[in-house]
């Protein structure tokens, strides 16, 4: 069974000058799909355009809570556009939400992205990938407020075990990249082996984020079945039932990622 990387910044820098050669490596270790997330309204015309050349490639242009103090209003204007206009084209609305780690972008203004794009979702019936650092609680009451039904992913996981229940509940699934095979990231390991198989999907936040003991700063996602062998330790299962539940579980929220298949 093959892997889909669902968070992925193929459109960043690091690949540009590759990116046929690597989607050829990916291929050699079953990584045969990717979701690109967006982060700034700059880069949405890069992506629709990597949607459109490659088969494996699937979209999510979205406003990034970290670069907020770059975001205009306009730019909320312009998501409606591209959303209605290339709906076929888009896979999901991301990469959004709320990081109350950094200290510098205004929270408040950081809700009003995020609430605006939680009802886009909503209106195009897309799911959302969640970014969420030090703000489970608000992501969730805000999910809830908003009566937002499509799910998605709660991209890099570091919430705990009873908010990563509520997100659940509310129809998302929990992204697991190169952090479960640190030593310390013992709460993460925990939440793996607490959950049944069907909240997790896989993931790799290329360049960011490698697994431990890789020889290179840049992540990839040929990765991804590394990342997966160790969520298999944590959970005592064989890493082909795994995959297969993985695999399934990600196509349950993008059914159309099927297409890279043919």
């Amino acid at each position: 069974m093959p892997y889909i990387d669902t968070h992925c910044h193929l459109d960043f820098e690091p690949f540009a000058s590759e990116l046929e050669e690597l989607i050829r490596r990916c291929h050699g270790e079953k990584v045969t799909g990717f979701i690109l997330p967006g982060v700034t309204c700059e880069r949405w015309d890069h992506l629709l355009d990597l949607g459109l050349q490659f088969k494996e490639m699937a979209v999510a242009p979205g406003l990034h809570p970290c670069f907020v103090e770059h975001h205009q209003d306009s730019h909320l204007k312009e998501l409606h556009s591209l959303l209605e206009h290339h709906r076929k084209d888009i896979t999901a609305v991301g990469e959004v939400g709320l990081d109350f780690y950094i200290k510098s972008p205004d929270r408040q203004r950081q809700m009003v992205f995020f609430e605006a794009q939680v009802v886009m979702a909503d209106k195009f019936v897309l799911p959302l990938l969640l970014h969420v650092r030090k703000a489970h609680d608000e992501v969730l009451q805000t999910i809830r407020r908003l009566k937002f039904t499509r799910g998605g992913i709660v991209h890099c996981y570091s919430g705990s075990l009873q908010q990563a229940e509520r997100y659940l509940e509310l129809g998302f699934k929990l992204g697991i990249g190169g952090v479960i095979t640190y030593g310390n990231a013992h709460r993460l390991q925990k939440i793996v082996r607490s959950l049944p198989l069907s909240a997790f999907v896989l993931e790799t936040d290329a360049p960011d984020i490698p697994p431990a003991g890789s020889l290179s700063p840049i992540n990839t996602p040929e990765n991804l079945p590394e990342i997966c062998r160790a969520l298999s330790r944590y959970r005592d299962e064989p890493s082909e039932e795994v995959v297969n539940r993985l695999y399934s579980n990600t196509l349950e929220l993008f059914p159309q990622l099927a297409r890279t298949e043919r």
